[in-house]
């Protein structure tokens, strides 16, 4: 469904099967997304990644980087302010 002339209309696509609309609907139809995890900078301070992504398949996508790094206790650090 798109927003068209003040009304939601089809988009046109015609899937084959369920998988192929689900997919569908991740990559073209979930707008940008904002990444949230918590890393610590180059100064020790904690903040949020805030990487805008255009669609939850891509954000997804992003978050695998911080699978990287050492998660972050926030409980721990009583300074953090988001």
């Amino acid at each position: 469904m798109i927003w068209k002339d003040g009304q939601w209309r089809p988009c046109g696509k015609v899937c084959k099967n369920a998988q192929s609309l689900s997919v569908h609907k991740i990559r073209d139809h979930t707008g940008q997304q904002s990444c949230d995890m918590i890393l610590p900078g180059k100064d020790g301070q904690l903040s949020l990644c805030g990487t805008v992504c255009n669609n939850v398949r891509a954000l997804k996508d992003h978050k695998r980087a911080h699978r990287k790094h050492k998660p972050v206790d926030v409980e721990q650090n009583d300074t953090f302010v988001p």
